[in-house]
């Protein structure tokens, strides 16, 4: 071999890439430092005065992926990592909103969620060794545009809610939503088309 070759070394993935490319991860050092930069951006959030609008505005688009013009919080919130999340211009998130995004959560335009929602993306294994290791996965959530979530809503990993439909509160979604429809209840489940 020459000496002014250069060597290639084989990469070795971190467990931030394997989360990052939808691949089983361990949640580690690096992936717990994300989340508690996250939980910084979220307090500096928090913590500016709500009639600071424009500075507001500079905070929250360092919480999220992507932020729309004019979205508006309304209370506290927790963003496990933040930058796995878009969110479309116009929506409206309600106070206590919960947001675990290990995989990519992507809120359309228009959309209200109320008070004390909850997405998560996290996936744990059913082997409780596993669980132990800190094994985990995560499931990409998706709501369209123009959609109404009742207070108390919990959305599951891997959930598509489709544009114009209303959960109801306290509605556990665990099933793709079809778009222009009402659900509610604990699976929920279709009450009516529009």
């Amino acid at each position: 071999m020459n000496a002014s070759q250069p060597v290639s070394l084989p990469l070795i993935p971190t467990m931030r890439s394997k989360m990052m490319a939808g691949r089983p991860f361990v949640i580690d050092s690096g992936i717990r430092r994300m989340v508690t930069a996250s939980a910084s951006r979220v307090h500096a959030f928090t913590a500016c005065d709500p009639a600071d609008t424009e500075r507001r505005a500079q905070l929250l688009a360092a919480v999220f992926a992507e932020v729309g013009e004019g979205v508006e919080v309304r209370g506290a919130l927790h963003v496990e990592l933040g930058e796995r999340t878009t969110v479309g211009a116009r929506t409206v998130l309600g106070a206590g909103f919960s947001c675990v995004d290990y995989a990519p959560v992507a809120v359309g335009a228009d959309v209200v969620i109320g008070a004390n929602v909850s997405i998560s993306t996290l996936l744990l294994p059913h082997d409780p060794d596993k669980r132990a290791e800190k094994w985990a996965g995560g499931a990409a959530v998706s709501i369209g545009d123009n959609v109404w979530i009742g207070a108390g809503v919990v959305i599951n990993p891997g959930v598509t809610v489709g544009a114009n439909a209303v959960v109801e509160s306290g509605s556990v979604v665990v099933n793709d939503v079809e778009p222009d429809t009402l659900v509610a209840g604990n699976p929920a489940k279709l009450i009516r088309r529009r």
